[in-house]
């Protein structure tokens, strides 16, 4: 439908009548399914003519939803296909998608959710399938121009033979680390920037998850052994979740790595500005979580992982592996 006002009408997009399928824009305006679909460079890799990909949403938190986004890009990428956006459904309403939006906005580029948040699929779909190794079976079925909705792309490494590249391909990458590039770096310009996650709010001791302080402060000095002795580490970690008894008990390690040199970032930086800094690290060290393992796939220089990764992506080093060896990285 068309806006009823003039406020409305100019924040709208131009509609056709061709379209059967209406979509919500973040300005809370209305607009066809086919000028709505996601025309974003990362979305566009393979042409116009490419059957498109949508994908249900998924995750508890911003940070969950963003790592599914770029779960269901690869799929598009690796597919030869274009991504049309994420489907949020109809109650995917008020404070939660607002900020939602605001962190796409932020991660993918300005405009960013207009183009990737949608609220239902094509009513014309030519399949729903519910696996990437589904849709890897019948891609060949979908015609130009058809319209294909994902259930869940989270296990696009299910051919544990084909390398990460081949879904995360070099020209995505690109295109997805541009947005952040331009944020403001707290790295010193002529040092090796070093970038640690440490996973500790709501995470208690012995568990799942929880990796020791030693690991980080062994690959730290490993690091600055091996010919990196201007490294400019940071840290970036939260204690949010804790009891008393926790946060002063975490907040004592946080002092031990301070004093051996680290910049302790807790609970102090915005989402996006941590990514950025994770980004375009020199080496980036991950936790087992997706705060990291999310800018770990746009970093492309070194990243060293912690504890168990699903599916490590080809390049990436497990950071127990490495201690291991005699020295170096």
């Amino acid at each position: 439908p068309a806006p009823t006002t003039a406020a409305a009408a100019s924040t709208a997009t131009t509609t056709t009548t061709t379209a059967t399928t209406t979509i919500a824009t973040s300005a809370r305006t209305t607009t066809t399914l086919q000028e709505h679909f996601c025309r974003l460079e990362a979305c566009t890799l393979h042409g116009a003519e490419a059957p498109g990909l949508f994908l249900e949403d998924h995750g508890a938190d911003a940070v969950a939803r963003v790592e599914n986004v770029l779960h269901g890009m690869a799929a598009a990428a690796g597919s030869n296909m274009r991504f049309g956006g994420i489907v949020l459904g109809a109650d995917a309403t008020g404070e939660g998608r607002e900020k939602f939006e605001e962190v796409v906005d932020g991660f993918f580029g300005a405009g960013a959710s207009a183009h990737l948040l949608i609220r239902s699929a094509p009513s014309n779909l030519a399949a729903t399938v519910a696996t990437v190794e589904e849709l890897k079976r019948r891609r060949e079925s979908f015609a130009a121009g058809s319209y294909v909705l994902l259930t869940s792309a989270k296990y696009w490494w299910h051919d544990k033979n084909a390398p990460s590249s081949k879904y995360f391909t070099p020209a995505l990458l690109e295109a997805l680390r541009k947005p952040l590039a331009s944020r403001p770096s707290w790295f010193e310009p002529t040092t090796s920037a070093i970038a640690i996650h440490v996973m500790r709010g709501g995470i208690k001791r012995n568990s799942g998850g929880f990796i020791n302080n030693g690991f980080y402060f062994d690959m730290i000095e490993r690091i600055r052994k091996s010919n990196v002795e201007d490294a400019d580490v940071h840290l970036w970690s939260s204690v949010q979740g804790d009891s008393q008894g926790e946060k002063a008990e975490h907040e004592k390690d946080f002092a031990m790595f301070t004093l051996k040199g680290m910049r302790v970032h807790l609970d102090e930086s915005a989402l996006l500005d941590t990514w950025a800094h994770m980004v375009r690290a020199n080496v980036l060290i991950m936790s087992e979580s997706p705060l990291s393992y999310v800018p770990a796939i746009l970093n492309p220089n070194c990243v060293i992982y912690a504890g168990k990764v699903a599916r490590p992506f080809d390049a990436w080093m497990s950071g127990t592996e490495v201690l291991k060896r005699p020295a170096g990285l």
